[in-house]
């Protein structure tokens, strides 16, 4: 007679266990089944990436034309009416486009026009050639920077103001985006919708750095500053050379001063410490002092306008790299939430 073997009787109340199944335990082990990687061959590879770069590029293309848009939209606004600040000069050349029609030629970059001016000296301003000859060499530098930083303040604009309109079209793309994927869960979204999303929130994330990146606030209100100090700078030499009258530089510590006269209306010019902002100012071993005066000497007048361009002599440009987005920390902290 066979000897009959010792197997243990099978549990009809256990379930049997599906190894195919995701978290299954393997028999005799403690340890869930690990799922197996799903391969792909290197033409289904190629066809991912195919259609995720389309998908990408057909997100970013429209949105870097918005951006454009808006901007040159700006810029063309600001080319415009920035020129009509200036009094005594007029643009050389207007724009191309036609009031209202800027939309239309959204690809042709605004240009500032070239401020020109033209001094004509009053008989009762006594100046020789060669004083005339510097006046007008320094009223040219004059328009020279104002159309330097005109350009700036009106480029600048346009990029702030597309900055915060693209804010506001990417983080509502996005919101929607999250409103479809959270209704289903992120696991059951489609990967279309769930890689929309991820570029979405990078796209929305660099424009809202954009203004800290490129210190856009400082920027504007430094060009500002200076765009409407030249033109009051030009608009004097204007009245000088019509009237005879400005002003001059007085230094306290001379009993004599810098003019021939030191009577009238005085201002005293900030020091280094008490200048606010990065404006320069030149060096000096004391406070001086600005007095606007009657039958002002044109060598009194060309000195003074020699320190206001001293002054204000400054490329109004920063930057802050540090304010770059950190998707690497924020992925990061997503991980340890895991």
């Amino acid at each position: 007679m066979a000897e009959q073997e010792n197997k243990p009787a099978a549990n009809p109340e256990q379930p049997a266990v599906d190894s195919n199944q995701p978290g299954a335990v393997a028999a005799g082990t403690n340890e869930p089944q690990k799922q197996p990687v799903k391969e792909f061959t290197a033409k289904q590879v190629a066809e991912r990436i195919k259609i995720y770069s389309l998908l990408i590029g057909g997100y970013l293309v429209p949105v870097l034309i918005l951006s454009y848009i808006f901007a040159s939209q700006a810029e063309w606004y600001a080319v415009k009416r920035l020129p009509e600040l200036a009094a005594c000069v007029s643009p050389d050349k207007q724009p191309v486009a036609k009031e209202g029609h800027e939309w239309m030629f959204f690809w042709r970059k605004p240009t500032f026009p070239i401020l020109r001016g033209t001094l004509e000296f009053a008989p009762d301003v006594k100046a020789n050639n060669n004083e005339q000859a510097r006046i007008r060499s320094q009223f040219q530098e004059l328009l020279a920077r104002t159309r330097h930083h005109g350009s700036a303040l009106s480029k600048l604009f346009g990029i702030y103001t597309s900055s915060i309109v693209m804010t506001g079209v990417t983080s509502a793309v996005a919101a929607i985006l999250l409103l479809f994927i959270t209704a289903s869960g992120w696991n059951q979204a489609h990967n279309y919708a769930k890689a929309i999303f991820l570029v979405a929130v990078a796209t929305g994330g660099y424009f809202i750095a954009f203004p800290k990146i490129f210190l856009l606030d400082e920027n504007l209100s430094a060009n500002r500053e200076h765009y409407l100090a030249y033109i009051a700078l030009a608009d004097e030499v204007c009245s000088y050379v019509a009237t005879g009258e400005g002003h001059i530089l007085i230094n306290p510590a001379s009993p004599a001063g810098t003019g021939s006269n030191q009577q009238g209306q005085s201002k005293n010019v900030p020091t280094q410490q008490e200048q606010k902002g990065n404006l320069p100012v030149p060096s000096a071993s004391s406070v001086q002092e600005i007095a606007r005066q009657r039958h002002v000497e044109s060598a009194d007048f060309i000195a003074y306008m020699d320190y206001e361009l001293a002054h204000w002599n400054a490329v109004a440009v920063g930057f802050d790299p540090s304010k770059n987005p950190d998707f690497r920390k924020v992925f990061d902290d997503w991980l340890k939430t895991k």
